[in-house]
């Protein structure tokens, strides 16, 4: 959602297009042509309350590799928490 300064190694090869995740298969095209997704997005309970928690936390990552997984990625990786825990009771019974 916001664009981020990259002057490292292979700053040639990044490409960054902004999206409306609210919108996210209007971009579809963004997601094509990949061999490897990395998904990164996270909020918390505070700033987003419970149903935005699980919008980001959970909708949004899934329908990310949706898309990507359609557009032909091979692998699709979730980067989150250390203290994440898949059997939390927290948002997700």
């Amino acid at each position: 959602r916001r664009s981020i300064q990259y002057d490292g190694p292979g700053k040639e090869k990044l490409k960054q297009q902004l999206i409306d995740f609210f919108k996210m298969d209007d971009y579809a095209a963004a997601f094509q042509g990949h061999d490897v997704g990395f998904c990164a997005m996270g909020t918390t309970r505070a700033k987003a309350g419970a149903e935005g928690f699980v919008r980001v936390d959970r909708t949004w990552v899934a329908q990310s590799a949706a898309l990507a997984k359609a557009g032909g990625t091979k692998n699709f990786h979730l980067v989150t928490a250390i203290t994440s825990d898949a059997n939390s009771m927290f948002l997700y019974p």
